[in-house]
């Protein structure tokens, strides 16, 4: 199969192997075969050209009719629209949170405060001092 195939690409080598098959095959009846081949080729082109002319005027006409039957509105320079309709677009103003005064207590110290519990991680002597404020 791969050898069937190959002959399909055109490269030198393949176009003279081709050429002596059609000599062997054809020999004194070539230039009679490849002046029929151009032939049929030319009429091919021409039932091309013809097919291609007719879809080309049937196109045309259809274009034409519809252009006809459509009218198209004047273009004017006056708009009903005029820039005083019309706001112009803004973006709001960015207004950074207000700054807070007082900095918030850390979680543990909020809990330590309100259950006068000391903060684990506090040392024994600020232990003792939260302790005696919130006992005092």
């Amino acid at each position: 199969m791969v050898g069937i195939f190959a002959l399909l690409d055109f490269n030198p080598v393949t176009l003279m192997i081709l050429g002596v098959l059609a000599i062997l095959l054809f020999g004194d009846r070539l230039p009679e075969m490849a002046r029929s081949l151009g032939k049929s080729w030319m009429e091919f082109k021409k039932g091309l050209r013809g097919i291609q002319e007719e879809l080309h005027s049937a196109i045309d006409d259809v274009t034409s009719s519809v252009s006809s039957s459509v009218s198209t509105p004047a273009i004017t320079d006056q708009s009903p629209y005029t820039t005083e309709d019309h706001e112009e677009a803004t973006a709001p103003k960015f207004e950074p949170p207000p700054a807070e005064t007082a900095a918030k207590p850390l979680d543990h110290e909020a809990k330590a405060q309100t259950t006068g519990e000391s903060d684990p991680k506090a040392s024994p002597a600020e232990s003792e001092r939260k302790a005696e404020t919130v006992a005092g």
